[in-house]
């Protein structure tokens, strides 16, 4: 367990750069076992192998006596973490002593739990895995979610605000890294989670070993590692732990599926087991991602007002999992979510973009007719041709496609298939956002004004990111500003006030309309506190 955890965080101890780690710690076995192993590991250098080294790699212990965490290797002595044995050795050619990898980058660990106050208990817990940590001289902070709790969807509520709350005081104490203890179970409740809510490939991909959450690196150590193990690493050391009793409430899908896993005696095969599948759905993600990447650029243009337009004809030649994977994107991006959404509900907006378009189908031979694409070719209006909806001219294309095209040449065809003529634009919200077609060939996604999150306060020379998306620092010595955004009937008093302070800005918001404007209402905005 010790080298699996040594091997996944290699590319962290060898950055030199990195001189603080913070690990989130709930008090529950996982994040408890995380946190002393990672004590532990930072306390030890690398155990000799006792393998022959050029001169140049071997070091005498006389040469070590003078050093830090040296090894002596001998076959007299024991070697233990960081340990040089008080032996009179003199020097010899086979007592190589080796360098740590790590021993010189004393890098720190900070624990950091966060009290949901969701449970009547959770303060007391909290201050007991600080009292717990202290006595092992680990530094414990405590991060209280204050504010209105939720009453539905809470697992996910208090998951988005427990990542805010740890990113933000990652970034505070300019941490790159936070290290949770998802381990190889939660990999497989994920799974069937993802698996029951109708995930897709990226879904049941699972959990990543490494995500990035708003510019802090999320690190996840232990998912090739067993709970049991965790926990006979506690019980060996004499670590205590707190037990969760929300982890026994049913009503949580998660804990349902958990019981379900621990009903059967092989369980650490089957959890392996999922996990190669889990890997083996990766692979295939990565593939179907390197293959998007290239043709993103052409469909999706960003702007820095946060707003994303996507190529309409260009969108609507993909495949489809190339096209739902590159909506999911823009959605992301445009709300600031770092989850994609649930394959089901986004379907059904890739399905209504698909019907936006201002042609429906040519299905000439030449052109096969899929996801009511209009393939590149030259149609020319025909007196006699229905205006059908794309539901329609797909049935009857099916029945008599000789009724509707006629090969022109071996490029084009002169049958057209007109537009509804009550066909209306598409225009509509998704996951905090508005998606809504500016011509036949430019669909504009841009954050939904009901979706804004909560007003900011401003501190001198820190970076915040506000409603997900904009990072806002402030420059100037002043208590009371905020980061937020227009309300809707500010906007004449802010031309009122910049008519006679800036008559440029003034020209500019004035000729603000339509879609502009929308947008203009989801920016952030720096304002001063009224008392």
């Amino acid at each position: 367990m010790f080298s699996k955890l040594k091997s996944n965080l290699t590319s962290i101890l060898d950055d030199e750069s990195i001189k603080t780690l913070c690990v989130a710690v709930s008090g529950g076995i996982d994040s408890m076992a995380l946190v002393f192993l990672m004590k532990e590991l930072m306390e030890e250098t690398d155990l000799c192998h006792c393998e022959e080294r050029s001169d140049a790699e071997t070091l005498s212990l006389r040469g070590a006596r003078s050093a830090t965490r040296k090894h002596c290797h001998c076959e007299e002595h024991e070697v233990r973490r960081g340990n040089l044995p008080s032996c009179h050795c003199e020097e010899r050619s086979d007592a190589a002593i080796h360098k740590s990898s790590h021993n010189d980058k004393n890098i720190k660990i900070i624990a950091v739990t966060v009290d949901h106050g969701l449970r009547k208990n959770s303060a007391k817990e909290a201050k007991l895995v600080g009292e717990i940590l202290k006595k092992n001289k680990i530094e414990h902070h405590i991060l209280k979610w204050e504010g209105k709790k939720p009453v539905k969807n809470i697992e996910a509520v208090a998951r988005e605000k427990r990542y805010e709350l740890l990113t933000e005081f990652c970034k505070k104490k300019k941490i790159k890294h936070l290290l949770v203890a998802h381990h190889l179970q939660d990999q497989a409740e994920t799974f069937f989670i993802r698996l029951f809510r109708g995930s897709g490939i990226d879904g049941l991909s699972a959990m990543k070993k490494v995500v990035e959450y708003n510019g802090v690196k999320i690190v996840r150590p232990l998912l090739n590692v067993l709970k049991k193990d965790l926990e006979k690493y506690l019980k060996k050391k004499n670590i205590p732990w707190v037990e969760d009793e929300s982890n026994e409430d049913e009503k949580f899908l998660r804990n349902k599926i958990r019981k379900f896993l621990n009903s059967f005696e092989d369980k650490p095969v089957i959890l392996k087991r999922i996990d190669s599948a889990i890997n083996e759905i990766a692979k295939a993600r990565d593939i179907i991602e390197k293959k998007t990447e290239i043709v993103k650029k052409k469909v999706l243009k960003f702007d820095n007002r946060g707003v994303c337009v996507i190529q309409l004809h260009e969108f609507l030649e993909l495949e489809k999992d190339s096209g739902l994977r590159i909506l999911a994107d823009a959605l992301m991006k445009v709300s600031g979510n770092c989850y994609k959404p649930r394959l089901e509900k986004l379907e059904r907006v890739y399905n209504s973009i698909c019907h936006c378009e201002e042609f429906l189908s040519c299905h000439c031979e030449e052109h096969k007719v899929r996801r009511g694409n209009l393939p590149s070719c030259h149609c020319e209006e025909r007196s006699d041709a229905e205006t059908l909806s794309l539901r329609a001219f797909l049935r009857n294309a099916r029945q008599s496609p000789a009724t509707h095209c006629v090969i022109a040449s071996s490029t084009k065809c002169d049958a057209a298939i007109h537009k509804s003529s009550q066909q209306k634009n598409l225009k509509t919200t998704f996951y905090g956002c508005v998606l809504e077609q500016l011509n036949n060939n430019e669909l504009i996604i841009y954050r939904e004004y009901a979706a804004i999150g909560e007003d900011k306060k401003l501190e001198y020379n820190k970076k915040i990111l506000w409603d997900s998306r904009f990072f806002v620092e402030l420059k100037q010595k002043k208590s009371t500003l905020i980061v937020s955004h227009i309300k809707k009937g500010e906007f004449n008093s802010l031309l009122k006030s910049l008519k006679n302070t800036d008559m440029a800005k003034y020209k500019e918001l004035k000729n603000l309309k339509g879609i502009d404007k929308k947008i203009f209402y989801t920016l952030p905005v720096v304002m001063e506190i009224v008392k």
